[in-house]
């Protein structure tokens, strides 16, 4: 819109002597006095025009040389002036806002000064881009996204642009657009991300065995950073009564796992970063623990030793093995010497039975020949326990008892008679005793 326009004469009966006309201005226009100032624009300051001593009509008349309008040398310095002027400039109070704050944080107040007092004023944000992040409620700017440094939205240096347009309430309403330059101030973020990379471990796994690698994410990394696992600092809140422990960054086995017992521990991390002042999340994992195939254990002999000249088919004891996955289990003695395998047999299949998370199982050993103290005192057992994976080996020794037998036969080698008044004392003859072995009588089958 033109600061200035020219003044249009209406004359009704036409430019004749002793007739009065009329100068009129455009609607919001007004006919002022406005004298010209070297260096500056025409009729720029509001302040310099006159619109209060301008005349808006003028009369035809003779004066000295001729006809000649009244005010002739005044109207040379009339015009058509603008009534209202746009404000002049506009300020904001404040020009930062600390990243992670809520959509409607106060930022800053906006004023303005104008050349026409007594006005009231209307703030909008004006860019498209800048609609997204601002929003203003009567003279207050406030955000309308939550700042972030590193986030999804990328920042010029750590600001933002925000144009804002001013209208004042003159007639016609003016405005101006000014643009200013939000910073977003940063605050230390905590991690967040934090990941396990792996939470599954065999029942196996021995002592110190790694699980999985702890990693985050900084808040105050750059958008879209890969998990990673420097610069924090680890804490290991809940081992689970210290199944678990920290090595470095690495969730380590600190003891004993068994499936059958528990088959998953909770576990709790906390991560700290190196920010000021120190930032911290923590995280709950679970630790899932696979079955294996477990050896079989505590094998034992219900006893060890057997009468010499026991029958055949008896009991010399049970051999007694326990497993935790619940297998059968075999027992076998064939690694044992031929002596061994001669004298003793294992009975038909072994039996088991379930003792809380244990499976027990086992099978009677055997005598199948003559045993003779005499002969032989001890034997060596080597028992193989299987459950079809695994198994698991162990030594016994069997001790033959010695039992007293009673003599068979007494001889008795001298003459039947003795002649009379021998003298006291002589050898007359000796007894000889002997006993006889019986063979071991075997149970026929079927």
């Amino acid at each position: 819109m033109d600061v200035c326009k020219k003044a249009t004469s209406v004359c009704p009966s036409g430019t004749v002597f002793n007739q009065q006309c009329t100068l009129e201005c455009p609607k919001d226009y007004r006919l002022a006095k406005i004298v010209r100032k070297g260096g500056q624009p025409f009729a720029k300051d509001y302040s310099d025009v006159d619109f209060i001593s301008v005349h808006s009509t003028v009369t035809c008349s003779i004066a000295g040389q001729g006809v000649q309008w009244n005010y002739a040398s005044e109207i040379m310095t009339y015009y058509c002036r603008r009534t209202n002027d746009p404000p002049t400039t506009l300020f904001i109070s404040g020009h930062s806002i600390l990243e992670h704050s809520p959509k409607g944080t106060h930022i800053g107040n906006l004023s303005t000064l104008d050349p026409q007092a007594g006005q009231t004023f209307t703030y909008l944000v004006q860019s498209y881009g800048s609609l997204m992040f601002f929003q203003i409620q009567g003279n207050q700017l406030m955000n309308d996204w939550i700042p972030m440094l590193n986030g999804p939205i990328t920042l010029n240096n750590g600001s933002v642009d925000v144009t804002i347009r001013v209208s004042d309430s003159g007639t016609p309403s003016m405005w101006i657009d000014k643009t200013f330059t939000i910073f977003v101030e940063n605050v230390n973020d905590p991690p967040h991300s934090l990941g396990l990379s792996s939470n599954i471990v065999n029942e196996s796994a021995s002592i110190g065995e790694v699980v999985g690698k702890m990693t985050a994410v900084d808040g105050d990394d750059p958008f879209g950073t890969s998990p990673h696992s420097d610069n924090f600092f680890w804490t290991l809140v809940d081992s689970d009564n210290n199944f678990f422990r920290l090595d470095g960054v690495n969730i380590v086995v600190n003891r004993r796992l068994n499936h059958e017992s528990k088959n998953n521990h909770l576990i709790k991390i906390k991560c700290t970063d190196f920010g000021s002042p120190p930032k911290s999340a923590t995280i709950s994992f679970i630790i899932n623990v696979l079955n294996t195939n477990d050896k079989p254990f505590s094998v034992s002999i219900s006893h060890s030793s057997i009468n010499e000249n026991s029958a055949i088919g008896t009991v010399v004891g049970k051999f007694v093995a326990s497993d935790e996955d619940k297998d059968p289990l075999d027992f076998y003695i064939g690694y044992s010497d031929s002596a061994t395998l001669q004298k003793f047999k294992l009975e038909h299949n072994s039996s088991c039975h379930v003792n809380g998370q244990t499976y027990i199982c086992s099978q009677e050993l055997r005598v199948q020949d003559q045993l003779d103290y005499e002969s032989q005192r001890a034997y060596t057992i080597v028992v193989s326990v299987n459950d079809s994976i695994s198994h698991l080996t162990r030594t016994f020794n069997i001790s033959v008892v010695n039992v007293n037998e009673l003599p068979t036969e007494l001889h008795f080698n001298g003459p039947p008679s003795i002649d009379e008044n021998t003298a006291v004392g002589r050898i007359i003859g000796s007894f000889q005793a002997s006993i006889m072995l019986l063979p071991i009588l075997r149970k026929r089958k079927g």
